[in-house]
């Protein structure tokens, strides 16, 4: 479902002594690290949202299950957006993971891993809707989840099909009830995929109208998140994952063309 026009209540992102609002940042103590969003002491308020009823086009990647897939399919979305010509920009949150470089992509790639940066990306991305704003999260962070998932059109976890993938995907999706569900790296054989998806159906129960059609395993996708960039040959893939995506929001690459004069 797409959440354009959603307002996010008034507040700020808070951690441990300090606090994040209307573009200041203030100081009131000093811990070990704690302007990082995945601080372990961290109170994360409500995250304030610079664009009114106007919600930009922003998809969050989430789940508290580190090795699901988060990194990989956001840049796989990228990816796809930019061999459809649609401009998207990467920000990476995870305090572990290093920024790949813009040079080799179709696409930007922005540091968010620090809570005034990552707000000062959003604001900046106030009212413009010819670029798709594309948010890496971390695992082992439901607080900063849930915040990013406010100032989200879609927010999609990731899990692969694992028991312990479909244990954290479903309680993921009890806590942040406009998620959805994406199962990833999915088998294609005929029994294996069986299987999967008679556990999948198992497990998630009532909430399996909230889950996207799987997402099969694709050989070289690795390559996203080298310093070289994408291999040509994942490109259709990319494609056409970008294209679910879009429609999941409402949108089609006709929503990123100027109107003819």
């Amino acid at each position: 479902m797409c959440r354009a026009g959603r307002r996010v209540e008034a507040g700020c992102l808070r951690t441990d002594g300090f606090s994040w609002s209307g573009g200041e940042h203030h100081a009131t103590g000093c811990h070990s690290d704690p302007d990082r969003p995945g601080h372990r002491g961290s109170r994360l308020s409500s995250f304030p949202d610079p664009r009114g009823s106007a919600v930009s086009r922003t998809v969050v990647f989430a789940g508290d299950k580190g090795g699901s897939g988060k990194t990989t399919t956001s840049h796989a979305l990228c990816h796809g957006l930019g061999m459809h010509g649609v401009r998207s920009i990467h920000v990476t949150t995870d305090p572990r993971r290093l920024v790949l470089p813009a040079d080799s992509r179709r696409y930007a790639t922005v540091d968010g891993r620090e809570v005034r940066q990552l707000a000062r990306v959003i604001d900046q991305l106030a009212n413009r809707d010819d670029v798709v704003l594309v948010i890496d999260g971390g695992g082992g962070r439901p607080e900063v989840d849930a915040v990013l998932s406010k100032v989200a059109d879609l927010t999609v976890i990731p899990f692969l099909h694992s028991a312990e993938d479909l244990r954290v995907a479903v309680a993921d999706l009890q806590r942040l009830s406009h998620a959805y569900g994406l199962p990833n790296r999915w088998p294609t054989q005929t029994w294996a995929k069986a299987a999967a998806e008679k556990e999948l159906t198992k497990a998630m129960g009532d909430l399996g109208s909230r889950l996207m059609s799987p997402l099969p395993e694709i050989n070289g996708l690795i390559t996203l998140v080298s310093e070289e960039g994408a291999n040509a040959r994942i490109n259709g893939q990319c494609k056409a994952f970008a294209l679910r995506i879009l429609e999941r929001m409402g949108l089609n690459l006709f929503s990123f063309r100027a109107p003819a004069a």
